[in-house]
């Protein structure tokens, strides 16, 4: 299944309600859309558009020219994307974006010709542009976009949606090149200079009655009368990407007020130690809470790691980015306490989560989680160490996004199993031999004796 998923929305900053300004009588997304559906290659097309009500003209328009439409998040538009695609079940994806009116459907297909005939993940005609601008395609795997969903943590990643598959090496990446470099030609829209010719462009074609102008004509006219392209000329290409850099380049070097939760675990102080290094103002804790202690330290974040307290729901909503837990356990198995100890016990799946705290025991959206396999030599002890370094840096990984408020928010699916502190001790003489040094498969071997033998 190949999808074409156009992003749009009202609120862009320089041209406000840019995609429903009409040339010709049609908004430019109903311009694009026409245009995209003469593309070949797609089987499905899709506006993405935010769920604010002033994008809810948008979800119409993409109705009534009898496309699919799909709302989602107003700036983290990568999740937008993904949850697009994941909707639709994608297999390829191919961005376009909703202010290029003039895209050639036939570099669509060709674009999308050369993902298919070549072996890789993302393909562009963008690295480095020899189309015009405003004839950008992206095309992509599914199962790249997941894993950039799930690892991409800077703000220009979210909402640019692939400079993480083009830079973070770690997809196979192909460039598609123009005949002819005509990277210095401007065809999209971002200001009132760039609809001034979209209009030139449209009502010169439309007097030789050919409306269905692509980038054969286009070049044609440029090579004629390069001239004809020079309103808009001056405007730099990229300038949003460019001014996203700009603020992760701000949000690395903001600080926050954290409120971290601990025990005496030492991986509670090796958490410390990453937040203070990062630049965060901490204030460290083993204590039990209360709202007056919360308020009183004012913090952006609650991060609760191995704390002994259960937070009550009136703390939980003080902190503006809202209280947050890191779990040892793949959730929703093992919620509550002891997870690492009862995954072998009862042979469920080991890993760690780290989710938003609500008023159930580990029940939170998840903001990141990754399973973990051991070895057969591993023992509890160096089970728990495996795990607190996975957490550490899937935390370290995915701080960014938490501090900036773009973390994905998933529900848990499944009821998955909990336990609580008095749950282990029937189980103690499994382990009361080597203790922390028991091999975890022979834990696991003696839990399945002894539960047969108390059947």
């Amino acid at each position: 299944m190949i999808v074409a998923i156009i992003q749009a929305r009202m609120g862009s900053l320089r041209l406000p309600g840019k995609v429903l300004k009409k040339v010709l009588g049609k908004t430019l997304l109903e311009h694009l859309i026409l245009r995209v559906k003469r593309a070949r290659g797609l089987d499905k097309i899709i506006v993405a558009t935010t769920t604010s009500k002033k994008d809810a003209p948008i979800a119409t328009l993409a109705t009534r020219c009898g496309v699919g439409c799909f709302r989602g998040s107003e700036n983290d538009v990568l999740d937008r994307y993904y949850q697009s695609a994941k909707k639709a079940r994608a297999k390829t994806v191919v961005r376009l974006t909703g202010d290029c009116p003039l895209m050639d459907p036939k570099v669509i297909d060709q674009c999308v010709d050369f993902f298919v005939k070549n072996d890789c993940d993302y393909i562009s005609n963008v690295e480095p542009p020899t189309f015009p601008d405003g004839m950008d395609v992206e095309v992509f795997s599914f199962a790249a976009l997941e894993t950039t969903w799930r690892e991409a943590a800077l703000p220009s990643e979210r909402e640019h949606v692939t400079p993480y598959m083009r830079h973070s090496g770690k997809f196979r990446t192909k460039n598609l090149r123009n005949s002819i470099n005509l990277s210095s030609v401007r065809l999209t829209v971002d200001e009132k200079r760039d609809v001034i010719l979209i209009k030139k462009l449209m009502n010169f074609f439309m007097k030789q009655r050919n409306l269905d102008f692509g980038l054969k004509e286009i070049t044609a006219l440029w090579k004629k009368t390069p001239g004809f392209f020079l309103d808009n000329q001056n405007i730099k290409r990229n300038e949003g990407y460019l001014k996203s850099l700009m603020e992760d380049t701000n949000t690395a070097s903001s600080s926050m007020h954290v409120l971290l939760l601990g025990s005496d675990n030492p991986e509670c102080e090796k958490l410390l130690r990453l937040l203070q290094s990062s630049g965060e103002k901490v204030h460290f804790t083993r204590d039990k809470q209360t709202p007056e202690k919360v308020h009183a330290f004012a913090p952006d974040i609650i991060i609760s790691y191995n704390h002994a307290f259960i937070l009550k729901p009136d703390i939980l909503t003080i902190p503006r980015l809202g209280t947050i837990n890191l779990h040892i356990s793949y959730l929703p198995w093992n919620r509550g306490a002891d997870p690492n100890l009862w995954s072998h016990l009862e042979q469920t799946p080991s890993g760690v989560s780290i989710h938003y705290i609500d008023e159930g025991v580990d029940t939170g959206d998840i903001i990141g989680q990754r399973e973990v396999k051991f070895s057969k030599s591993d023992t509890l002890k160096t089970s728990y160490a495996i795990l607190h370094e996975e957490i550490r840096h899937l935390f370290e990984k995915l701080w960014p996004r938490i501090k900036t408020g773009t973390a994905p928010r998933v529900k848990q699916i499944g009821t998955g199993t909990v336990h609580w502190m008095k749950d282990k001790e029937r189980f103690a003489g499994l382990w009361r031999e080597k203790g922390y040094d028991t091999p975890i498969r022979e834990l696991s071997a003696r839990s399945i004796r002894h539960k047969e033998r108390h059947l």
